[in-house]
């Protein structure tokens, strides 16, 4: 959302799980191109960020594999609380 507010222009893509979240985050997100699609979502990505439990980065990112370009970023955002 911040970089939404930040670059307005810049293309933004989201990628979900389930179907049922897509009208919310294009709401919350206007211009933002959401999808239930890994592939298509990442396909012309510069960074790519996940925000997911802890337990399921590792099945995530193998999925990610051959779908992100080369030279994109990809990082986390999952923490563990104690």
């Amino acid at each position: 959302m911040a970089l939404r507010r930040a670059e307005p222009t810049r293309p933004l893509s989201l990628w979900t799980r389930r179907s049922e979240s897509l009208p919310a985050i294009e709401r919350a997100l206007p211009g933002c191109h959401a999808a239930t699609d890994l592939a298509s979502s990442v396909a012309d990505a510069e960074l790519v960020v996940i925000c997911t439990s802890p337990r399921s980065i590792e099945e995530l990112c193998q999925a990610l594999v051959g779908c992100v370009p080369p030279d994109a970023v990809v990082t986390d955002a999952g923490s563990v609380k104690t």
